[in-house]
């Protein structure tokens, strides 16, 4: 509301952000758009004038608006497995509003949150982080709005997968012997290929199963 100290005022008007018209009124209400389209802050000016034609020179005030809740970006969730520490950078932004206080981030559905930038998930040597990690975060700004939280996943395999094979009995064997492979990742990811060598032989087959002859001849 703008009041106006003498009796003589004809007018009282105001102009909004430096916009060149001037409303007549003694009152103005800046909207809070729902969707955030008015967040920011704005320079209403606002003068009167008297019965002799004198105009105020222009007064103004500023009304801050903040309706969004910002909005927060993460790198470093690639979405690959990986076998060293994963590095997530968060950047929360709350646009025209009044400016992100805090970025904060929870891991695997823990109730507590961490603030600050950047987590890491680690990948010890043992296996004990192996798996798939859910990680929340959000960001609050200054007018008190917290973002709904989004999360990413990242993907820890430091573990060597194992193989285990069956057919070889140590004995000694008239006939061909079939050996077969077993692979096992308790890390996560999953084997990709299992490979065998022969005899100290450089060089390394693909499969899961080999078979060694035994020739009539003696020849193996």
């Amino acid at each position: 509301n703008f009041s106006s100290v003498s009796p003589g005022v004809t007018k009282t008007e105001y102009s909004l952000d430096g916009g060149g018209s001037w409303t007549t009124g003694t009152s103005v209400v800046i909207s809070a758009a729902a969707d955030g389209s008015n967040d920011g802050t704005h320079t209403v000016l606002y003068r009167s004038t008297n019965g002799a034609g004198f105009v105020e020179t222009p007064e103004s005030c500023t009304v801050k608006i903040d309706v969004a809740a910002p909005t927060t970006s993460v790198s470093g969730a690639d979405g690959a497995w990986h076998n060293t520490p994963v590095t997530l950078s968060f950047s929360g932004n709350d646009g025209a509003g009044s400016g992100v206080t805090k970025t904060e981030y929870s891991l695997d559905g823990g109730v507590s949150w961490t603030t600050g930038a950047p987590a890491v998930i680690p990948a010890p040597a043992g296996g004990g982080g192996d798996g798939t990690h859910t990680v929340q975060f959000r960001s609050t700004d200054a007018a008190g709005h917290t973002e709904t939280a989004k999360s990413c996943v990242v993907k820890i395999d430091a573990t060597a997968p194992t193989t285990t094979v069956s057919g070889a009995d140590g004995a000694w064997h008239t006939s061909a012997v079939a050996l077969s492979f077993t692979r096992n990742d308790a890390g996560g990811s999953g084997v990709t290929k299992t490979e065998y060598s022969l005899d100290g032989g450089a060089s390394w087959m693909t499969g899961t199963s080999v078979v060694i002859p035994a020739p009539t001849d003696g020849g193996n």
